[in-house]
């Protein structure tokens, strides 16, 4: 079964199993998905980027202190201030340690905590941007609608319509072998492939046990007591097995069981020989109640009476052309007892009637030889063989084989189903059917579905899931089968290398894994359609049934060529994503105004304003004479209108700095001299917090000034800054006061080369 050429539905569905919040879906083409994958990447990336400039805002406000620091802190603090990226940020942070390591300051100490920090956000929002999608991305689930929509059953007023009649049993076939295919490839790792992928439930899950009772008589079952093999699905839903995307109010819940077990043969099989439009064969009959369908006494069935099957070996009378064809060598017949319709399979004897079952009896012959003994109970090969081997090329040579022990062997399984409301209480009597076979409980269909279900879509899914059981019986898959048994694949030629002697469990377990998926397609196909010329045989067979319409509207595949997101975690992402950004842009502003507000944190809220980028280079620049700087106290500062800076063309390698004509500013005298000092290639000159283009009053080392008017660096270590309440034009104060006040000179640097300022 492909997708490919569905009716999808496109655009925004309720997976109700989910829920009608958690449920709402969104169904894209796989390249419209994956466009919506990668906006959804960015924008999570723009979030994480956005949060973290949160972030670091706040650490920024708690690390700001009255407090001295040494000037790793500042420039920690700058990085804060202007963050990046979280990996930009913390690769900064990163140099700032290494730079300082030198410096006698715990640089490794102060930083780790910063680098830690930034390391673990940028793992978390980093999982969070590759992860978000697959958040979002609930599976391939997508909602189906087709216009061949319907249930494709044969029904008995169609005897004459031969060409109908063919081709409902070669699709039948071809279901059967597609999903004995499937349970090979995608439930047992043979290989995968798309159509692994096709059905809701990948795999349906049931229970296996071999410690079961014999489910006939205990004299009919080979092997020690309680050695019969139990399967039992254990209750199906039909939302989250079947894909019927419906309410809770309108599930319902399907079991199987099957028990199986090797039946002896020991009194009830005879061989002999006979003839058929004049040639002899060898037959085993094997009797175990008269077949009604097949009917033994007429010579083309063994001209045997009341035999249920008869094996010969009237086929093997062949050329060895034919025999080398290709045909497997284990051959399978079934014989099934149902118990409604007696005249379609076979009266069992008394010693094999299971009640509220349907039983089915397996015949297997093998015809080839065994390389090696088999033990298990339905395919034993005990018989020793000496065979004359002659291949060209090869000297003739006498090799050793294994036949089987018999003719024929048989493996006896029974089959039950049961359906229930899970609405109702688990004590309720009323909540489920006794666990019975098909026929009888497709007879008190009506009954059942009266008493048990509560909705009209309860019976509609109760219905198809019915005709899906059917599909799956024993009789209705194992004959349609190319190669029914695992056990061909150990054959070659007509030779086959040892099987496992729990060989009839391998078998049986398969049959019913096998079964399962057959209800699955069935299902499926039901929504879908049956395929190719088939079409016709269900297009627009829900016209006039309201209640197949809802089925037809409400089932899930998946399919690789489209891809469903989760409408809740889109807006989640969306909502939260938004708000993050949002309250990023307008942080500052907020903190600012509560800080201007309640008169508190204002110290806080000028720091952060002048480590910004911007108020760094204004205040460089400022001091530096480069430019007449407007609206200071703005985020943005700017130069008066028309004014024009040009950038240096000189520096020192050593000290590089920039260099322009002096600001405007009050010069302080001391005695009426104004106190200019004047070092070699620098002009020192003083500075007032009256200035009105306010500048940056830095100390980069405490400078003294000396009776012989030199200036000097106090201590041996790095500087310690000391910030101080801050005046009302933005700017970064001057260092607190020394005891040598009097000869202190806070100072502002300008370059002056040889030949000019």
């Amino acid at each position: 079964m492909s997708t490919t050429d569905l009716n999808v539905h496109l655009g925004v569905w309720t997976n109700w199993a989910k829920g009608s919040s958690e449920g709402r879906t969104l169904t894209l083409t796989t390249q419209n998905g994956t466009i919506l994958i990668a906006a959804l990447a960015l924008f999570v990336s723009v979030a994480a980027s956005q949060s973290w400039g949160m972030l670091s805002f706040f650490v920024h406000q708690l690390r700001t202190t009255r407090k001295p620091h040494y000037g790793m802190h500042f420039q920690q603090q700058t990085t804060l201030r202007n963050h990046g990226s979280p990996l930009a940020t913390v690769w900064q942070l990163v140099k700032i340690s290494w730079a300082w390591r030198s410096q006698s300051v715990g640089s490794f100490k102060k930083s780790i905590g910063l680098v830690v920090l930034g390391l673990v956000y940028l793992m978390m929002f980093g999982a969070a941007s590759v992860f978000s999608s697959r958040v979002a991305t609930t599976s391939n689930e997508i909602l189906v609608r087709s216009p061949n929509c319907g249930i494709w059953t044969l029904s008995a007023d169609m005897s004459g319509d031969f060409e109908q009649m063919t081709d409902f049993n070669v699709h039948q076939r071809v279901n059967a072998d597609l999903s004995k295919s499937y349970v090979r490839d995608c439930l047992s790792g043979y290989q995968s492939s798309p159509e692994c992928n096709i059905f809701k439930q990948r795999a349906i899950p049931y229970l296996s046990r071999n410690n079961a009772t014999c489910p006939f008589s205990p004299e009919m079952c080979l092997g020690a007591p309680n050695t019969a093999l139990n399967l039992d699905s254990t209750l199906l839903d039909s939302s989250h097995d079947f894909g019927i995307n419906s309410l809770p109010k309108d599930r319902v819940s399907y079991r199987k069981v099957a028990t199986c077990a090797p039946v002896t043969t020991d009194g009830y099989i005879e061989s002999g020989e006979s003839h058929f439009k004049g040639r002899g064969y060898n037959y085993t009959a094997a009797y175990y109640g008269t077949n009604n369908m097949m009917n033994s006494s007429r010579d083309m069935y063994g001209g045997l009476d009341n035999a249920t099957y008869v094996h010969t070996d009237y086929k093997s009378l062949q050329l060895g052309y034919d025999t080398q064809s290709g045909a497997p060598l284990y051959s399978v017949f079934v014989a099934p007892a149902i118990p409604e319709k007696p005249a379609m399979g076979f009266t069992p004897i008394e010693a094999l009637n299971a009640p509220n079952s349907t039983v089915s009896l397996v015949f297997a012959s093998f015809n080839g030889y065994s390389v090696a003994p088999s033990d298990d109970l339905w395919l034993p090969s005990h018989k020793v063989l000496e065979v004359s081997v002659n291949d060209p090329g090869y000297a003739p040579r006498n090799i050793t084989v294994y036949t089987p022990d018999k003719p024929v062997n048989v493996l006896g399984c029974t089959e039950q189903h049961q359906f229930c409301n899970p609405n109702r209480p688990m004590d309720s009597e009323s909540r489920c059917t006794p666990l019975m076979d098909w026929g009888t409980l497709g007879l008190l269909f009506d009954n059942y579905t009266a008493e048990i279900m509560d909705t009209t879509h309860q019976v509609e899914a109760l219905t198809i899931i019915m005709y899906a059981a059917l599909a799956a019986e024993l009789r209705n898959t194992i004959p349609f089968f190319h190669a029914p048994l695992l056990a061909n694949d150990y054959t070659s030629g007509f030779m086959s290398n040892p099987i496992p002697s729990n060989q009839w469990e391998l078998e049986a377990d398969n049959w019913f894994s096998t079964g399962m998926n057959v209800i699955q397609r069935y299902v499926a196909e039901t929504a879908t359609g049956a395929p190719g010329k088939y079409a016709k045989y269900t297009t627009d067979a829900a016209a006039n049934d309201t209640e197949l319409q809802w089925f037809c509207a409400n089932y899930i595949m998946r399919d690789s060529a489209y891809q469903s997101f989760s409408v809740l975690a889109l807006s989640l992402i969306a909502v939260f994503g938004g708000l993050a950004i949002l309250a990023s842009l307008w942080l500052e502003t907020t903190i600012g105004w509560i800080q201007t507000k309640l008169n508190r944190g204002t110290f806080h809220k000028m720091c952060w304003k002048l480590d910004s980028a911007l108020q760094l280079q204004r205040m460089a620049y400022e001091e530096a004479g480069m430019g007449n700087w407007v609206r200071c106290a703005d985020d943005i500062p700017l130069t008066e209108k028309g004014d024009e800076i040009a950038l240096p063309v000189e520096w020192d390698e050593w000290h590089p700095t920039v260099a322009g004509r002096p600001v405007p500013h009050t010069p302080m005298f001391d005695g009426g001299r104004d106190m200019v000092m004047q070092k070699q290639g620098t002009m020192v000159t003083t500075s007032s917090e009256t200035t009105l283009a306010p500048t940056v009053e830095r100390r980069p080392t405490l400078m003294t000034l000396s009776s012989d008017a030199e200036i000097s660096r106090e201590g041996d270590h790095a500087d310690v800054i000391s910030p101080v309440t801050p005046p009302m034009s933005p700017t970064i104060p001057a260092a607190v006061s020394s005891p040598l006040s009097k000869e202190v000179v806070v100072v502002s640097v300008q370059e002056h080369r040889d030949g000019g300022s």
